[in-house]
């Protein structure tokens, strides 16, 4: 998908990698508060370092205010034909302020740029904060992560947000 970047929305922009970036992208790979309900990289921090500037990210860069990396987002398509799944991964210090606005984000280029028929989201039953926010954008839990998925994401909850429902919330219809 080609998306015209930088994107510059509510106190953020949306990015492509620079492999500048790697090294404030590891502190928030690395952070255990972060990374406790995903997957921790299997290699050593320099070696994901190195890994990253050669490789880049499946995304962009969240960036804030004084060139401050917050995180990395992306929308891929996901394993049902026609959807989209959005991924997020913010630190700490700016999860509160960016979680919901990235999400948005994210949702508007899957549903108008990708042509998706729904937004997937994929999020670890105890991680609340990100829970919340599939709730407050109307996602609708749709079932578990099973086999044959990658081991650490079986158990994770499965939400969907459908085209229909974004469009009547975008109309106002769908308010509550």
């Amino acid at each position: 998908m080609s998306l015209e970047l930088p994107i510059q929305s509510n106190g953020f922009i949306l990015r492509e990698f620079r492999p500048s970036d790697a090294m404030a992208l590891s502190e928030i790979e690395f952070d255990p508060g972060v990374k406790r309900y995903l997957a921790l990289p299997d290699k050593s921090k320099d070696e994901w370092i190195k890994c990253v500037q050669h490789n880049g990210i499946d995304g962009w860069v969240i960036q804030v205010e004084d060139s401050l990396i917050a995180g990395c987002a992306s929308i891929l398509r996901a394993k049902r034909k026609g959807d989209g799944e959005i991924r997020i991964v913010i630190g700490n210090t700016f999860r509160k302020a960016l979680g919901t606005d990235v999400a948005k984000l994210l949702i508007k280029i899957g549903f108008e740029q990708l042509s998706a028929k729904a937004i997937v989201g994929i999020v670890h039953p105890e991680n609340t904060k990100s829970l919340r926010i599939v709730r407050r954008l109307r996602f609708r839990r749709r079932g578990k992560v099973q086999e044959p998925a990658p081991q650490w994401q079986i158990g994770h909850y499965i939400y969907r947000l459908t085209k229909g429902v974004y469009t009547c919330m975008q109309t106002g219809y769908g308010d509550s």
